[in-house]
């Protein structure tokens, strides 16, 4: 059996996906420089071991991609500048919403566009190019854009758990070969996918210890949402376990129509609207269990809504009724023009760690550094207490 030279001898490769990406690693690096020939099929099959089918299928991916030049009598050799492909040392950053500005960015990461501004800034860190794209509406439009340009990865910053876009984006993704790290929001889902996920469950055991911790005895959750979505089924079944363990009851759960907003409203108009659509629920709901002390809501920004509404029924948050978020939204909230913040605690998903995670993740699987199996990162979160909202429960 014939030795491959250097550096030629340094691929391990099992399958011609194996032996694209090593070949890839082997270009990326600079261990092979531009214009180089390759080794023919024949001394790469024989020398790796491999059938010349998968050695072709191989070099054909590469081909495909800008990274090999075929010559005279099919001489293939690694593609100088000019030949390669247009964005062969970046990285796509796919999001649904426009990236936030990182010089003006808010103090809180609430926003799941943290995640697609902390990729592009860790892309730019470790010296990558970054190409910002926002897939929504038209996701096979924007997907073809990308595709064209056949960036080495490519990052999807935004929940591909959702059937939209995700439905769309993810078949194009697959069928590319353009290795890629997805976000999703339930920990369990996408597992044939490289992913970083959110750990929901812990967030609500953290939430319901806290609740719990504060003396509160009657919890309700109250939110603008009939869906269950998986997410949320978690981060629900934490909450309410960590509150029994302590000798709660489970906290009921009242759901509301979900309604968009209005644009012609504005803020302050929504933000009314919403107000009094969760007071028409609390009410008969105080009326039923006047002893309400703590209320439970799907996000931060519901939390204002709802204490609005309670402030109406005669109920200050903070001192009548604790009022629980979550996502570490509440300082970027745009209801907070409206009243003080109402947030007695709140849950950080860590939405710009899960950026920086996803772009290791990437460089991992691109360095070859990882199994074929697809990789899960859960990035867990943890309980913030703002302060305008930490004073003693019950006090004047």
């Amino acid at each position: 059996m014939p030795t491959l030279a250097e550096p030629w001898n340094q691929i391990q490769a099992a399958g011609s996906t194996a032996l694209s990406q090593s070949l890839r690693r082997l270009i990326r690096t600079g261990a092979v420089s531009r214009g180089d020939p390759l080794p023919s099929e024949r001394m790469l099959a024989e020398g790796l071991s491999l059938s010349r089918t998968t050695v072709r299928a191989a070099l054909a991916d590469l081909e495909r991609d800008g990274l090999l030049h075929v010559g005279h009598k099919r001489v293939r050799r690694i593609a100088t500048a000019g030949e390669g492909p247009v964005l062969e040392h970046a990285v796509a950053v796919l999001g649904d919403l426009p990236p936030i500005d990182p010089t003006r960015a808010p103090r809180q990461p609430g926003w799941p566009s943290h995640i697609q501004t902390a990729a592009t800034s860790r892309l730019q860190h470790d010296g990558w190019q970054s190409l910002s794209t926002i897939v929504s509406p038209n996701v096979p439009r924007a997907m073809q854009r990308v595709m064209a340009l056949r960036p080495a990865g490519v990052v999807v910053a935004f929940d591909c758990s959702e059937p939209h876009p995700g439905e769309k984006l993810l078949p194009i993704l697959e069928e590319s070969g353009i290795p890629f790290i997805v976000h999703c929001d339930v920990a369990h889902d996408l597992p044939q996918f490289d992913r970083v996920c959110t750990d929901h469950a812990m967030g609500g055991r953290l939430l319901g210890e806290h609740i719990a911790s504060l003396g509160c005895r009657n919890v309700i959750r109250i939110y603008r949402s009939p869906n269950q979505a998986p997410w949320l089924v978690a981060r629900d079944g934490a909450l309410c376990a960590a509150l029994e363990q302590a000798g709660l009851k489970a906290p009921m759960a009242v759901r509301t129509p979900r309604f968009a907003n209005i644009d012609d409203l504005g803020y302050a108009g929504n933000f009314e609207m919403f107000s009094r659509l969760f007071l028409s629920y609390l009410y008969e709901t105080f009326e039923q269990q006047p002893d309400i002390d703590a209320i439970v809501t799907l996000t931060d920004r519901h939390a204002y809504e709802v204490g609005h509404a309670c402030e109406m029924l005669g109920r200050k948050p903070g001192r009548d009724v604790m009022i629980f978020g979550y996502d570490n939204a509440w300082a970027e909230a745009p209801e907070r023009e409206y009243m003080d913040n109402p947030v007695a605690a709140t849950v950080d998903k860590h939405y710009p760690r899960i950026g920086t995670e996803m772009v290791k993740l990437l460089m991992q699987r691109l360095d070859g550094a990882l199994p074929n199996e697809p990789q899960r990162r859960v990035v867990e979160p943890s309980l913030v207490m703002p302060g305008e909202a930490t004073r003693a429960f019950g006090a004047e």
